[in-house]
């Protein structure tokens, strides 16, 4: 860009929008010029009832990074336009006048900032940015390394503290028994009856699970309001910390557990700043651990990450040296959106919360949500509900207080007819609400306001409206405000006209004129006219921001009403008709239009719902929050929008395809988290199609069950396809022709296990001699070999991610025919040892000893070993001691030694260096290679299995802790938190038993582990079976890679 005058452009980029006359500031003769030049790099922007110019993102970085030494740039800040209302221009100033101490807003102090502080905040930190951004060297305060954190900190807590007076401006108006019975819970684990009522849909409360406590009520009951003094009440004492979990954020990912541990340790670091530095220090090594997964989904090293990382802050929060339990709120909003997910999701998130309570916290949780009145009624297997309480009015006291506070917050001077207001219509929160809103919008004063007000409280049947439901009530309040709207035609249009999400003068013509009974000689000038009279009524609808000549239904007196309201045949011709206009509007080419008459027909018959995917992500994402007005569709749409649904909505989804996407995508998401039990669990075997090919995720399951005959049986099928796949080829009339990389990869760890299912005693010789003529006839075909040494031989050009299903297929062969591997010849070989370097996956240690003896220049990733096994650990930590930095070679010294308590993080710190660092083990290879031990070396194929056994509730904890215990005494640093101890109550956590394989796998003791387990006296067939099996597969492995056996 060429703009004149440098300084033109400097001075632009230190302000957020501007005149460019002022500016230029009068320049006449090359004024022109410069204004031309800028024009080229800015934009226009509307600011109030002006349109000033903005510089485009580039051209302010490059302004910036133009900006002259110190003191250069003070005289040109102090020579910049006055600009008092721009933020930017401000923020900008403060930044570069630099100073010892940062602006006073900005300064971490006892209290926490307002709420009404956070727009200079964000100001300040875009400000940071942007310089930052540019290269500017900054001075003073802005100088301090860790000033983003820390305006980010103060930024967050500004951001709080205005969410909390949105939703809480004032005291809270009644509820007092309500939070008085959370706050005895919050502080002791227990409830008080009432006002907590029993919940007979949950079992018994088990001992040693997490207390819980559920809180319902219809939307705008004031679930919010009462948590947010909940929070504020717990806030004031700082021996307790409250953690508010929102599963509806995508960060939380639905309860993930490693998302729930990241944003525990962001909101303890807030509660307790002096802790903020190390928590965030774990939190950015909880991070480094799962980045480490790139080639697919590890539940059992997300474990172990977890694991770590809550033994770490449990060991931060001993250090004060009091000692004392620490009670820790845990509030869970939207919970429903971890029901969605299942059991198996909701006793993860229990586990995970038993394993923050195994030290020093204490937690006590409160689920809440949208849809919280069915929580009570859904399994919560895992958590010891203790009872629930369900808003429903204020009552008489709390209702007037609140509508006193409505009245002098909105200027309504009518205080002295509260009590009759409140007699008449009750005192449901939203009801009480759109009183207020309505008493404002009458916009009158003294006796007028008060004949109107009481005209509307007259006192007939009210024997009757006691029994009324907030609903009904809110139902009733509607009506009698109708009744006194002033015109005919105004009472004619706002009851079935709160059909429509919006309306415009249009739609009252076209639309609304018909089913409402209005004039048939209604002109457009008569529609605008009755349009600025539903305008002025603030307590229905509220004006478009731009000043267009449409009005929106208050969404949360629209959502509660719209039963009733459909109750009315005219409101169903009003659906009908709107229905039909959009329509009309969208053959047009009105695509906005066609979404509208899809959600108006439904909205009058569900049945009309489209089931196409496509179209019901267009619909959720233009309609937003009024997708709620249709939730018969909530299902159909979470499926649409690629969510996980239940498993009970799966069955109820329209379509066989549809039910076949949604059930494939929920397996996916279940293995992906460990819960191969909830898949066995879930799939009706016997109704299998078996003309139909078994799908990847069904064999895994399988697998992990052991059902040895299903996966032997389909072992040729799936060993075809994986390498058909791999040479981008297809299979006739195969379902799995066209793969994602993910898709890959589990078609590859299948393929795997139906492999490894044919090495088990159970097999028999002719599912081997199946596989094995499988594969030869794959072979046979000189076109298919050529295409399959080619993917292999290009190999380094394609993502890393396909590697670990070209390292399986290597496997496969190897189980399959111990002639294809030399039949492929050496190109395969060299693919294999070029891959082997830089791959992460397990399997390529595995790999590179079936492709013949290794050569000279061969190597692999530490992390591929089973690097804690004492047969491998030893070069390992030899190597790291001599190329890594000193801390890591500490670490290795350290845990070689096991001088002190090995623990988790020790591994999960080793894990991390190995995967970022190469380790020489090149000229170590040949000798590693002769040692029995590190063969097979990792084995994730059989993680599944070991999850399924010890996850059983009938399994003794006392045959688990002796073979926990045999296990563990191959290794020397065996991590503490997994000793036998931890294994002395079942069930069994989830999470440690995941960490448990994982940790066993890391120390090449799984095959151990599977022995110690099937000599317990008393061990299940399937321990057995497990223990043949993985010792057949060490067999192969050792005997295909010419090592001889212990």
């Amino acid at each position: 860009m060429e703009v004149t005058e440098v300084d033109d452009l400097t001075r632009a980029a230190l302000l957020g929008a501007f005149d460019p006359r002022d500016l230029l500031d009068g320049a006449t003769d090359d004024g022109a010029s410069r204004l031309r030049a800028l024009a080229t790099v800015a934009t226009e922007v509307q600011v109030g009832d002006r349109w000033l110019w903005t510089l485009t993102p580039d051209a302010r970085r490059e302004g910036l990074a133009r900006l002259p030494g110190t003191k250069a740039c003070v005289a040109l800040l102090q020579a910049l336009p006055a600009s008092p209302d721009d933020a930017l221009a401000e923020a900008l100033r403060q930044v570069l006048s630099g100073g010892g101490a940062p602006p006073v807003v900005a300064r971490l102090r006892r209290s926490p900032p307002k709420g009404e502080d956070l727009p200079k905040l964000l100001q300040l930190l875009q400000a940071v940015d942007m310089l930052r951004s540019a290269g500017v060297e900054l001075e003073g305060w802005a100088a301090a390394p860790d000033i983003d954190r820390r305006l980010r900190r103060v930024t967050v807590q500004a951001d709080k503290a205005a969410e909390s007076l949105q939703i809480l401006p004032r005291k809270l108006h009644g509820r007092q028994r309500e939070l008085k019975a959370f706050l005895a819970f919050a502080l002791t684990g227990a409830v008080e009856r009432p006002p907590f009522t029993e919940t007979t849909d949950q079992p018994p409360p088990a001992a040693g699970f997490p207390p819980t406590v559920i809180l319902s009520g219809l939307g705008g009951s004031g679930k919010s309001t009462l948590l947010e003094a909940l929070r504020r009440r717990l806030a004031k004492d700082r021996s307790i910390l409250q953690i508010t979990f929102d599963l509806d954020e995508p960060a939380l990912r639905g309860g993930h557990r490693v998302a729930l541990t990241q944003e525990l340790l962001r909101q303890i670091g807030e509660a307790k700043p002096e802790l903020d530095t190390r928590l965030s220090a774990l939190r950015n090594t909880l991070r480094g651990a799962i980045a480490l997964m790139t080639e697919g989904s590890d539940p059992s090293r997300e474990a172990s990450a977890v694991v770590s990382s809550l033994a770490d802050l449990n060991a931060i929060l001993m250090e004060d040296d009091k000692g004392e339990p620490i009670s820790l709120i845990l509030i869970f909003d939207t919970f429903e959106e971890a029901v969605a997910l299942g059991d198996g999701r909701v006793r993860l998130i229990a586990d995970w919360i038993g394993l923050v309570g195994a030290h020093r916290l204490i937690p006590r949780v409160i689920l809440s949500g949208r849809e919280a009145d069915n929580l009570a009624k859904e399994p919560l297997p895992g958590l010891a509900v203790l009872g629930s309480i369900r808003l429903d009015d204020l009552g008489v006291q709390a209702g007037r207080a609140l509508l006193r506070d409505r009245f002098k917050t909105t200027g309504v001077k009518a205080e002295d007819m509260v009590p009759k207001l409140v007699a008449t219509f009750g005192s449901d929160p939203l009801t009480l609400m759109m009183l207020a809103r309505f008493a404002a919008s009458i916009k009158k004063t003294g006796p007028a306001l008060h004949r109107d007000l009481a005209a509307l409280a007259e006192d007939e049947g009210s024997e009757v409206r006691e029994k009324l439901d907030g609903e009904m009530r809110q139902t009733f309040l509607f009506s009698r405000i109708l009744n006194r709207l002033p015109k005919p035609e105004l009472q004619a249009l706002a009851s079935p006209g709160l059909v429509l999400r919006q309306v415009t003068p249009r739609l009252i013509l076209e639309v609304l004129a018909g089913p409402c009974g209005l004039p048939e000689t209604l002109t457009p000038a008569d529609a605008e006219a009755l349009f600025k009279d539903l305008a002025a009524m603030a307590w229905l609808v509220s004006k478009d921001a731009g000043g267009a000549l449409v009005v929106e239904h208050v969404p949360a007196l629209r959502r509660r009403m719209l039963p009733q309201v459909l109750k009315d045949a005219k409101a169903r011709a009003v659906v009908e008709a709107a229905a039909n206009w959009y329509a009309a509007r969208a053959g047009e080419g009105d695509a906005t239009a066609g979404l509208e008459a899809i959600y108006y027909r439904a909205l009058g018959d569900p049945d009309t719902l489209t089931s196409d995917p496509a179209t019901l992500r267009a619909l959720a994402d233009h309609l937003g929050s009024a997708m709620g007005d249709l939730a018969f569709a909530r299902d159909r749409i979470r499926d649409a929008e690629g969510k996980v649904v239940s498993h009970a909505a799966v069955q109820g989804l329209k379509g066989a395809d549809v039910q076949k996407r949604a059930r494939d995508r929920r397996r996916k998401f279940q293995l992906s988290e460990g819960m191969e039990s909830a898949v066995v669990e879930e799939t009706n075997w016997a109704m299998l199609d078996a003309s139909k090919p078994m799908s990847p995720d069904l064999v895994t399951a399988s697998f992990a069950a052991l059902d040895i005959t299903t996966a032997v049986t389909v072992a040729p099928r799936l060993a075809r396809l994986l390498l058909d796949s791999l040479c981008n080829a297809s299979t006739p009339g195969d379902d799995f022709a066209e793969m994602t990389s993910d898709d890959l990869q589990g078609l590859s760890l299948a393929a795997l296990q139906a492999a490894t299912a044919c090495l088990s005693p159970d097999a028999g010789p002719d599912a081997r001699a199946a596989l094995h003529g499988a594969v030869q006839d794959w072979l046979s075909d000189p076109a298919r070999c050529e295409a399959l040494v080619g993917s292999y031989a290009n190999a380094l050009q394609q993502s890393p991610q396909l590697w670990p299903a070209k390292l399986a297929a290597i496997l496969v062969l190897s189980m399959a025919d111990e002639e294809a591997l030399p039949r492929l010849g050496e190109p395969v070989a060299m693919a294999v040892r070029a891959m082997a370097k830089t791959s992460h996956s397990p399997y390529a240690w595995r790999a590179l000893r079936l492709v013949g003896p290794l050569q000279d220049d061969a190597g692999v990733k530490g992390i591929a070993l089973a690097y804690l096994a004492p047969e491998v650990l030893v070069f390992v930590s030899a190597s790291m001691t001599l190329h890594a930095d000193g801390a890591i070679a500490d670490l290795f010294k350290a845990i070689l030694t096991a001088a002190a308590p090995v623990s988790i993080s020790d591994h999960n710190r080793a894990d991390a260096a190995l995967y970022r660092d190469e380790v020489p083990l090149a000229d170590k290879l040949p000798l590693l290679a002769k040692l029995p031990g590190t063969v097979p070396g990792r084995l994730p194929e059989f993680h599944g299995t070991f999850r399924v056994l010890l996850g059983s509730p009938d399994l003794r904890p006392d045959m688990v802790q002796d073979a926990v215990g045999q296990a563990a005494r191959f290794v020397p640093w065996w991590p503490k938190e997994l000793g036998p101890d931890a294994f002395a109550e079942a069930p069994f956590s989830p999470t440690l038993i995941s960490s448990l394989i994982d940790t066993a796998d890391r120390c090449g003791r799984l095959p151990d582990l599977a022995a110690a387990l099937a000599r317990q006296k008393g061990a299940a067939p399937p321990f057995h079976r497990l223990s043949a099996l993985i010792e057949a597969a060490v067999a192969h492995y050792r005997s295909a890679s010419g090592v001889a056996a212990d």
